[in-house]
Protein backbone atom coordinates (compact mmCIF):
# COMPACT_ATOMS: atom_id res chain seq x y z
CA UNK A 1 0.00 0.00 0.00
CA UNK A 2 2.76 2.48 0.91
CA UNK A 3 4.73 1.62 -2.23
CA UNK A 4 1.69 2.28 -4.39
CA UNK A 5 1.23 5.70 -2.74
CA UNK A 6 4.90 6.58 -3.23
CA UNK A 7 4.76 5.48 -6.86
CA UNK A 8 1.66 7.61 -7.47
CA UNK A 9 3.30 10.62 -5.81
CA UNK A 10 6.46 10.12 -7.85
CA UNK A 11 4.46 9.92 -11.06
CA UNK A 12 2.59 13.11 -10.19
CA UNK A 13 5.91 14.82 -9.46
CA UNK A 14 7.19 13.86 -12.90
CA UNK A 15 4.03 15.19 -14.52
CA UNK A 16 4.20 18.42 -12.53
CA UNK A 17 7.82 18.99 -13.54
CA UNK A 18 6.90 18.30 -17.17
CA UNK A 19 4.04 20.79 -16.94
CA UNK A 20 6.27 23.44 -15.38
CA UNK A 21 8.95 23.13 -18.05
CA UNK A 22 6.32 23.05 -20.79
CA UNK A 23 4.67 26.22 -19.51
CA UNK A 24 8.08 27.91 -19.32
CA UNK A 25 8.60 27.10 -23.00
CA UNK A 26 11.31 24.53 -22.24
CA UNK A 27 9.62 21.71 -24.13
CA UNK A 28 12.77 19.67 -24.69
CA UNK A 29 13.36 19.61 -20.94
CA UNK A 30 9.72 18.64 -20.30
CA UNK A 31 9.86 15.52 -22.51
CA UNK A 32 11.81 13.18 -20.19
CA UNK A 33 9.54 14.03 -17.26
CA UNK A 34 6.43 13.22 -19.29
CA UNK A 35 8.08 10.00 -20.45
CA UNK A 36 8.88 9.00 -16.86
CA UNK A 37 5.30 9.79 -15.87
CA UNK A 38 3.98 7.62 -18.70
CA UNK A 39 6.29 4.76 -17.71
CA UNK A 40 4.36 4.66 -14.44
CA UNK A 41 0.93 5.61 -15.86
CA UNK A 42 0.92 4.26 -19.43
CA UNK A 43 -2.86 4.54 -19.78
CA UNK A 44 -2.97 8.33 -19.44
CA UNK A 45 -3.96 9.24 -22.99
CA UNK A 46 -4.08 12.98 -22.26
CA UNK A 47 -0.39 13.12 -21.39
CA UNK A 48 0.51 10.71 -24.21
CA UNK A 49 -1.23 12.94 -26.77
CA UNK A 50 0.45 16.04 -25.35
CA UNK A 51 3.86 14.36 -25.48
CA UNK A 52 3.26 13.24 -29.06
CA UNK A 53 2.28 16.81 -30.00
CA UNK A 54 5.38 18.24 -28.35
CA UNK A 55 7.64 15.78 -30.16
CA UNK A 56 5.92 16.45 -33.49
CA UNK A 57 6.31 20.21 -33.05
CA UNK A 58 10.00 19.83 -32.22
CA UNK A 59 10.52 17.55 -35.18
CA UNK A 60 8.80 20.03 -37.49
CA UNK A 61 10.85 22.90 -36.01
CA UNK A 62 14.15 21.08 -36.57
CA UNK A 63 13.34 19.58 -39.97
CA UNK A 64 15.61 20.79 -42.77
CA UNK A 65 13.97 23.11 -45.26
Amino acid sequence: MALRRITKELAESFRTLGDIYYKMGQTETAIPYYEKYLAINPKDEEVRKMLDAIKAALKKKTAPR
